[in-house]
């Protein structure tokens, strides 16, 4: 039996997949011995199935979206994994998702961690990022020519990607066929996004890329002295700026 208890990020709320590690980021995916896309099906506290697949080493992605919204879960809530190998329904493994609350009484986040996930003043407004992120999905070839956004064998976009150390904010291809992940910067401090898109790098060589390279885009709309200088310490990461302009004219001038 493999059970433990992890708190439900806003990340995964939003993208509907579930990371399979607790919250100082052991992982219990491998231990699973799921192999990937392996169909499980959810159970809730009430019996309610549901089913989902098991997503590389450490997620569930699929219909999660189900267990989500018969439960009303939200960030901050407490979930409780169990798994037990001999259990199945309808020949399916079966996994158990059983609330028990919110973070409250949760102990501690290791700092490392809470370093990783610290949020900090936008240096844009939230709703014009969203915006922003959304306009460059559409056209990644602004980012770079030739860029297209990512579309996985499950058919999922490279859009707020979820991985199992964070989601990306825009997983993208070349026509040569190296992966670019790209992250807005969104003032959060050089070595936290840097370290972060490291991660990220590193997660898409390991489950994506086979043999092929993979690069990093961090966009900033302002210039930061330190990013640069801890860009220009990594291989095959890359900073560009964006502008964002408003100008107000009569209608003469139109």
């Amino acid at each position: 039996m493999i059970e433990f208890e992890r708190t439900i990020t806003t990340s995964e709320v939003n993208s509907c997949y579930l990371n399979l590690s607790d919250d100082r980021g052991r992982p219990f995916g491998p231990d699973f011995d799921l192999d990937h896309r392996t169909k499980v099906a959810v159970k809730d506290a009430q019996g309610r199935v549901t089913f989902s697949q098991k997503h590389h080493a450490n997620q569930l992605w699929g219909m999660l979206k189900n267990w989500i919204a018969d439960n009303n879960v939200q960030p901050g809530m407490r979930v409780l994994v169990k798994f037990d190998p001999t259990e199945r329904h309808n020949e399916f493994p079966v996994i158990h998702l059983l609330l028990e609350g919110d973070t409250h009484a949760a102990a501690p986040v290791p700092p490392e961690i809470a370093e990783a996930s610290q949020t900090y003043a936008s240096e844009i407004p939230l709703r014009l990022e969203r915006q922003l992120e959304d306009f460059l999905a559409a056209n990644p070839n602004l980012i770079e020519p030739g860029l297209v956004l990512f579309r996985d064998e499950d058919g999922r976009l490279g859009q707020q990607y979820p991985t199992d150390v964070g989601v990306i904010d825009l997983l993208c291809r070349r026509p040569t066929g190296e992966f670019v992940v790209v992250e807005l910067k969104r003032s959060r401090v050089s070595d936290v996004v840097v370290g972060q898109i490291s991660r990220y790098i590193g997660w898409v060589k390991k489950h994506l890329a086979a043999d092929r390279p993979v690069f990093g885009l961090i966009l900033s709309h302002e210039q930061d002295e330190a990013l640069k200088y801890s860009v220009l310490g990594h291989s095959g990461l890359i900073l560009k700026y964006f502008k964002i302009r408003l100008e107000l004219v009569s209608e003469e001038e139109l």
